[in-house]
């Protein structure tokens, strides 16, 4: 069961009397009772919250939306859910909806807070896993202890205490004591000069051209009609990165990506993509099909030439095309009144533009969005089409452990709604070293040598963010 409930400030009182209710309905039930109360609270910063965040605790998550319409920053976990294998989405989503059954909500006030999982998911559960990611299971949703979400109507802090029959009321008071510290944060400096740092990318570049021509050629036999090929490429600095610096650069240089970061102990994986996966929200299910890409220009003029170049390419339609399509397909069983087919549109990423289609609808009653991201990923712009086969491909061909890189991250509502961006442009942090991943989608027209020139822009956005500087 659940008691969730907002109010004024963080009232220690009124906090020790939900914690009394829980645990005596914990001792009736036999099983933990969810304290969820959530605050207005007049000023804080979120980037503060996240680096003070990883002080108190290992797991750290931060979500941004385009435009920051809206931004969470998560810290601790009053409850995880991890999954393993091909069937983490529908796990996660019959966990959760366990847990949200056995709730007795009380609510007032009108707070966009309360009980919400963030996480992400692996690229691929059948790849063979390196140590890298060994932080970051196939799946991984948690409730943060405290979360802060700030929207353009204000912000709020909420506070998620799971609570037993033998749990001690100084959980009470660590909570406000914590959630104090939390928010009373200065600002984090911004980086004064740019850090040196070193790119390796070993025998992988070398191997690279010989192994997208031989998935061309898969292409062209028939055999698939589209399969995205990634790249590793290791960073190296003097120092430690320092994420929530990184955050800071990607969220001021990338105004209309999703930004993201899920910090677990000593690695974080972070990144500013521009690719929504799925949005349900008041049952408007939104995807968007985001595939051929071309680098931004110098100026307006170049900038305009080379964004036609890319409308008028007929191997980037037939890419783009085979998303749309799939994406329809994907949804149609579950969403209704899905948007009429359009042509795509141009959208603008700092150092890349892609076509872009939004596919809409009606999502059909108890579909969570856990249920879209299962239909939905590995969508043709990350994994290839026929999918299977696809991944089939990737998994002999490829030989990269792309962990969470490409996987859907995000985050859901107790009523099963919320997002999920696919986890490009990204970057896994470990101390002073980094690997960075991009990947090109591979169609009978493509030439390997421009696929990898690609691939090299789209690592622009996160190598400026580690070097501090407009490379």
């Amino acid at each position: 069961m659940t008691l969730l409930e907002t109010g004024r400030g963080v009232d220690q009182g009124r906090l020790l009397s939900l914690f009394a209710t829980a645990r005596r309905r914990a001792g009736e039930t036999r099983r933990p009772v969810l304290v969820s109360f959530a605050t207005p609270v007049a000023s804080a910063d979120s980037l503060a919250f996240f680096r003070e965040g990883a002080v108190v605790s290992s797991d750290c998550f931060l979500w941004a939306t385009p435009g920051r319409d809206l931004v969470m920053v998560g810290v601790g976990a009053a409850l995880t859910l991890e999954q393993e294998g091909v069937s983490r989405f529908t796990a996660a989503a019959r966990e959760w909806r366990r847990v949200c059954a056995r709730c007795g909500c009380r609510r007032t006030g009108d707070a966009p807070a309360g009980p919400r999982l963030v996480g992400g998911f692996a690229f691929d559960p059948r790849a063979t896993r390196s140590g890298r990611w060994h932080d970051y299971p196939d799946g991984l949703l948690i409730l943060p202890r405290y979360m802060l979400t700030t929207t353009r109507a204000g912000r709020w802090l909420t506070i998620n205490l799971m609570v037993s029959p033998d749990s001690d009321a100084e959980v009470v008071s660590a909570a406000i004591r914590e959630s104090r510290t939390l928010l009373s944060c200065p600002t984090p400096e911004p980086a004064i000069a740019p850090t040196q740092i070193f790119t390796d990318e070993g025998a992988g570049a070398e191997a690279w051209p010989s192994t997208a021509r031989s998935l061309i050629s898969a292409v062209r036999s028939g055999e698939l009609e589209k399969v995205v090929l990634a790249r590793e490429v290791r960073v190296s600095a003097f120092s430690p990165h320092q994420s929530e610096q990184i955050v800071g650069r990607l969220l001021a240089n990338n105004p209309r990506c999703f930004v993201f970061a899920a910090q677990r102990g000593g690695r974080c994986f972070l990144g500013a993509t521009p690719e929504r996966l799925v949005r349900l929200q008041d049952g408007q299910a939104s995807a968007s099909s985001l595939a051929g890409s071309i680098a931004r220009g110098w100026d307006a003029v170049e900038d305009r030439r080379l964004g036609e170049a890319l409308m008028a390419s007929a191997k980037d339609q037939v890419e783009h095309a085979i998303v749309v399509r799939a994406l329809r397909e994907a949804l149609g069983a579950v969403v209704h009144q899905l948007s009429p087919e359009v042509a795509p549109e141009l959208m603008k990423a700092p150092h890349v533009q892609h076509l872009e289609t939004m596919v809409e609808g009606v999502a059909l009653p108890g579909v969570s969005v856990l249920d879209l991201v299962e239909r939905l990923h590995p969508t043709p712009a990350v994994g290839g089409y026929p999918r299977e086969r696809a991944m089939a491909a990737i998994r002999e061909q490829e030989r990269l452990d792309r962990g969470w890189y490409a996987g859907p991250i995000g985050w859901l509502d107790a009523a099963g709604e919320g997002e999920f961006a696919v986890a490009i442009r990204s970057a896994l942090l470990d101390g002073c070293e980094a690997s960075l991943y991009a990947g090109c989608g591979l169609v009978a027209e493509s030439d390997p040598d421009r696929e990898f020139a690609e691939s090299s822009l789209k690592l622009r956005p996160m190598l400026a963010a580690l070097a501090g500087d407009d490379r």
